[in-house]
């Protein structure tokens, strides 16, 4: 796999930032109050995992949380884009990071709870905020990468402290 630049990461996380937000404003528009309540459930059990050192449960249920969102948005060409770039930042960002002692202890929840406030402000600060953390730990993870010019990245070399 080819190394991104740091411009490839901040240009996937610029268009993961928009549609994202945009199923933010329709999940917050449109969800049912089951849907609600879930999506309350599920963030709570992904902060209550971003701690542990196996990562595995973690990642399948931080990646399901925003499947979640983009799905209640309703709009399948939304949901399909919003995969692609999850696609990326799973490679990148998730596999590999392990959890930062400046992270929040409820990110996903405020991030849930800023989104089911329904004021499109504080929806779009709030997604843009969640999002401006996994780009900053997906550009100081692959900064090794950038000073060498290699242009093969492996996520066992990534995910081995140096």
């Amino acid at each position: 796999m080819r190394i991104p630049s740091p411009q490839d990461v901040e240009g996937n996380y610029i268009v993961r930032q928009a549609l994202e937000t945009q199923a933010a404003l329709r999940f917050a528009e449109g969800a049912t109050a089951a849907e609600r309540s879930e999506l309350r459930r599920l963030a709570a059990r992904v902060d209550a995992l971003s701690t542990k050192s196996d990562r595995s449960m973690y990642v399948a249920l931080h990646l399901k949380l925003h499947h979640r969102i983009a799905e209640c948005a309703r709009c399948d060409a939304l949901r399909e884009a919003i995969e692609r770039t999850h696609a990326m930042a799973m490679i990148w960002f998730c596999v590999m990071r392990k959890a930062s002692p400046d992270d929040s202890r409820r990110r996903h929840q405020d991030l849930v709870e800023e989104i089911l406030s329904g004021d499109a402000m504080r929806i779009a600060g709030a997604v843009r905020e969640h999002l401006a953390v996994g780009r900053r730990h997906t550009l100081e993870l692959l900064e090794p990468y950038f000073k060498t010019g290699s242009q093969r990245f492996s996520r066992i070399v990534a995910a081995r402290p140096t």
